[in-house]
């Protein structure tokens, strides 16, 4: 049998709806059965076998297949090795069908090489590449750079595929290195098109993935990467580590940057000792490989949110590591490309020379002034925790000039801080009542349960028990969802609690008193989520701690978010109840 007739006859034989029974536990729903994603967590089913059609599918992630595509993803093996598996439970011979397939590295390596010319030659002298070239030529990358890092194009309608089989190329191998990929239906596709594509090359120098950017917006993903297969993993590659490693060397330090604008952005502004981390966070075998040739590197991420907490992450990772470790942080929440553009290559030397800094007088310099402005005590903990942590992972660090500095920072701070004793009960069990009273809110509508799920996050909600029945409430609703249920059925809901949330609930429903389970309007309901979150930091924060730090009594009566008025706001809201109309 050849290749394709074994995989023809394994998906034939293979009884899908038992294949997948082995790992998801299945309910029949007229011809089709139903369960819980294998793939992703969920908790109401959307994962869906057809016996008919002998596919699985998932309507939330869209992944699944066949039994060999199934069984493939769910082991996470090679085509390969799903094939030899499902083939002997079968009694099907493979040994002669493998035979004339290459499956050695260098068989890998010539298909991804072939991908890496004909992405490249599609970009630079088709007329399909024509919008991916003025896309580049818009972000001032010109035909210099896109030689140097042999940028490709991916096109439409399966063009790779079809040059792999004019070349008899194997496509079982393409499979295998993530080129190609199959669908539902059993039939063979590119993995990429319509991407720009960057090619990724593993210490050696051989190209083991690629990544792939859209040039328009229509596309779900900005970028998406080859899955993991035998010759890649993303926690154990560095985008362009291989071509930069003599400039490393040379130069004793590597940049480190998120992406591959960035890299790009760096090698035109004349560094060329730089990588990229790829979106992922730093592993330790990415460390390992940056040892071999260098001991410092300077870490360049974004400058918003996302590029701080990413430099803090990659910063403790290396120094875990013994590597020194250098920061620079772009103004504006810029990137390296966007600060490039902005700028211009001398602006972009000159920041880059005069800002870079060692790792704990970021640190120092960043952090250390936020502590004494933060008015959470649980926050400033939290903080001055995080500098700890870095000071503790070795003796070097903790016996430096910088962790003196930061013990006398603190010392400062600390000795300015006074307390006073603040009597919390009755606050928070107005605020406790205020949640009661969202809750049986919730029970009422679907649109008040929508209100309060969007509108507070996980850290705005004081009691546990109330939580869990809300968030209950709320997964209710969306169980219904094909009802267009819009009340919850307390029979009903009684019934899909624990034991435990169910003695809570009939505490609830015995105890609470008019005035908190009372009649509502999505106004009412919004007023209460809106009280809840000028009041939650300052209550989490007298739960974990006896005091407050002021300077002056009449300073916290002031400006605190709990002044009187707003505690006789909170009395007024739940006493006005009775006379609230419903929606």
């Amino acid at each position: 049998m050849q290749f394709n007739e074994v995989i023809e006859e394994i998906n034939k034989r293979i009884d899908i709806v038992e294949l997948v029974s082995r790992y998801v536990p299945l309910t029949q729903r007229g011809k089709n059965f139903i369960g819980l994603c294998p793939f992703h967590d969920e908790k109401t089913p959307s994962f869906s076998v057809n016996p008919e059609k002998n596919i699985a599918y998932c309507f939330g992630c869209k992944k699944g297949g066949n039994p060999i595509v199934f069984y493939q993803n769910i082991e996470k093996i090679t085509l390969k090795e799903s094939v030899e598996r499902l083939a002997r439970e079968l009694n099907l011979e493979t040994s002669n069908v493998f035979g004339d397939v290459k499956t050695n590295l260098d068989s890998y390596y010539e298909v991804t090489s072939h991908a890496l010319n004909f992405y490249y030659n599609t970009l630079v002298n088709t007329e399909s590449g024509q919008n991916a070239l003025k896309y580049l030529e818009n972000r001032n990358i010109g035909a210099d750079i896109i030689n140097e890092f042999k940028i490709g194009y991916a096109p439409k309608d399966d063009l790779l595929l079809m040059s792999l089989k004019i070349r008899e190329m194997s496509i079982s191998l393409s499979l295998d290195v993530g080129l190609t990929n199959i669908v539902g239906d059993g039939s063979y596709h590119d993995f990429f098109t319509d991407r720009l594509i960057f090619p990724v090359r593993n210490f050696d120098g051989n190209v083991v993935a690629y990544s792939g950017r859209v040039i328009t917006s229509q596309k779900e993903m900005k970028y998406i990467n080859s899955p993991s297969t035998p010759i890649f993993d993303k926690s154990k590659v560095l985008y362009r580590l291989y071509e930069a490693k003599q400039e490393i060397i040379n130069s004793k330090f590597l940049i480190l940057t998120e992406g591959f604008f960035d890299c790009i952005a760096f090698y035109k502004a004349g560094f060329k000792n730089v990588v990229a981390s790829m979106g992922t966070n730093l592993s330790k075998d990415h460390i390992r490989d940056i040892k071999k040739i260098s001991d410092t590197v300077v870490i360049s991420y974004d400058g918003d949110d996302a590029g701080i907490n990413g430099t803090l992450s990659a910063m403790h990772s290396l120094l875990e590591e013994n590597v020194v470790v250098k920061v620079i942080t772009w103004i504006d929440k810029l990137d390296p490309d966007e600060y490039l553009n902005k700028y211009g290559i001398q602006a972009f030397n000159n920041f880059f020379n005069e800002n870079l800094m060692d790792a704990f007088l970021y640190l120092n310099e960043k952090y250390l002034p936020k502590i004494s402005k933060l008015d959470s005590g649980i926050e400033r903990e939290k903080l001055t925790n995080l500098l700890k942590d870095f000071y503790e992972i070795n003796d070097d660090y903790r016996n430096s000039d910088y962790y003196l500095t930061f013990k006398k920072t603190l010392n400062i701070y600390d000795s300015q801080d006074k307390f006073i004793k603040i009597d919390k009960n009755k606050l928070i069990s107005k605020v406790i009542a205020t949640e009661i009273s969202l809750f049986f809110a919730c029970l009422e509508s679907k649109n008040y349960a929508l209100i309060y799920k969007n509108n507070l996050s996980e850290n705005e909600k004081i009691d546990d028990t109330i939580k869990i029945l809300i968030d209950k409430c709320y997964d209710w609703y969306l169980m219904h969802e094909d009802e267009n249920t819009q009340k919850v059925d307390e029979n009903d809901f009684f019934d899909y609690l624990t034991e435990s949330e169910k003695i809570k609930f009939e505490y609830l429903k015995t105890h609470a008193s008019y005035s908190i389970k009372g009649t509502y309007n999505s106004e009412y309901v919004k007023e209460l989520v809106l009280i809840l979150k000028n009041c939650y930091m300052d209550v989490l924060s007298y739960q974990k701690l006896e005091t407050i730090k002021t300077n002056d009594h009449r300073e916290l009566i002031e400006n605190s978010k709990l002044k009187k008025d707003n505690l006789k706001h909170i009395d007024m809201v739940l006493k006005r109840n009775k006379n609230v109309k419903n929606d």
